[in-house]
């Protein structure tokens, strides 16, 4: 199963979210100016959506496999990072 993880500061707790749209829309309300440290990973996991969303929101610890990443444009964009 394909989740994405965005991270907006370098210490603060993920966010887990079903699709890049939902990711976007949470990094698009990160201040401009602090955009440029926030993070988005998609990650491959074996199992329900809805479970493993709440789940990881509440801090579990899981097994993931990132496939792809992207930073976060000054304007709100995803700019896809190289592995």
């Amino acid at each position: 199963m394909k989740l994405y993880q965005f991270i907006h500061e370098p210490d603060a707790k993920p966010i887990y979210r079903g699709t890049r749209a939902e990711v976007k829309a949470d990094a698009k309300e990160v201040a401009a100016k602090l955009r440029f440290a926030s993070r988005i990973y998609e990650i491959n996991m074996n199992t329900d959506k809805d479970a493993l969303v709440l789940l990881l929101n509440k801090g579990e610890p899981v097994n993931a496999t990132v496939v792809r990443s992207w930073s976060v444009t000054p304007r709100g964009g995803l700019s896809e990072l190289e592995a």
